[in-house]
């Protein structure tokens, strides 16, 4: 029997028989710490995933913009097995199988630690003479996916930061804004400025990938073909 049909068992005794032993009872039992007692309702307005603000990325700076951090469901993070309501599931070079990893174990390192990993290819990068940049860039940055093999652009001597995926229309705007683009282009596969509006679509056949110096803010471009 439960609290509740205890309750209503002796109010009818007492209902019955009006004895004092039984009232004596009643409010023993109402009293009584053992009684495991209901808990009341409580209305959840929030996801049990706490919330937390998310790990800055010097050279992916908005990856939840760029599609880099999904946002639709909650999964645990294979790294730190907690659940997570933010997570990477893109570009990961290791040994192990990975589904999903949370913002905080990519930025604080542990996630490649711990699977030996990294998020970008340490030769398929411009080169930079500090190897603690290039350390930041494979170990505690979420990657982005490339039609081929992802590689990644330097000016200042420091890596870019990963702005998006582009093609002719998002870039025509800002065209006066890029470090070389011509060089950039022969570099990646030899398309011309000439011809780039005739290619370059945004998840078409030549993608485009946009780049910003993180000194000097000036725009790079690569470009990859399915």
């Amino acid at each position: 029997m439960d609290y509740a049909d205890a309750i209503v068992a002796l109010e009818k005794a007492i209902a019955l028989e009006n004895k004092q032993k039984d009232k004596t009872q009643l409010i023993e039992l109402l009293e009584h710490k053992d009684v495991q007692k209901p808990k009341p309702k409580v209305k959840k307005t929030q996801s049990e995933v706490a919330k937390r603000d998310l790990p800055f990325f010097k050279y992916h700076p908005e990856p939840t913009l760029t599609g880099a951090f999904e946002t639709d469901t909650i999964v645990t993070c294979d790294c730190c097995k907690k659940p997570t309501d933010v997570y990477y599931s893109g570009p990961f070079y290791a040994v192990d199988d990975i589904d999903a990893l949370c913002p905080w174990c990519i930025a604080d390192g542990k996630a490649s630690k711990k699977f030996d990993g990294s998020f970008q290819d340490d030769v398929s990068v411009d080169d930079i003479s500090d190897p603690e940049k290039l350390k930041e860039l494979v170990e505690r940055t979420p990657g982005y996916s490339g039609w081929q093999q992802e590689y990644w652009l330097a000016h200042c001597n420091d890596y870019c930061a990963f702005k998006g995926y582009v093609g002719w229309q998002e870039i025509e705007p800002i065209l006066a804004e890029f470090a070389d683009l011509e060089t950039d282009l022969a570099n990646a596969g030899g398309i011309t400025l000439a011809d780039l509006p005739n290619y370059l679509r945004d998840n078409g056949s030549c993608q485009g990938y946009l780049f910003q110096c993180t000194c000097c803010n000036k725009y790079r471009l690569y470009y990859d073909f399915d």
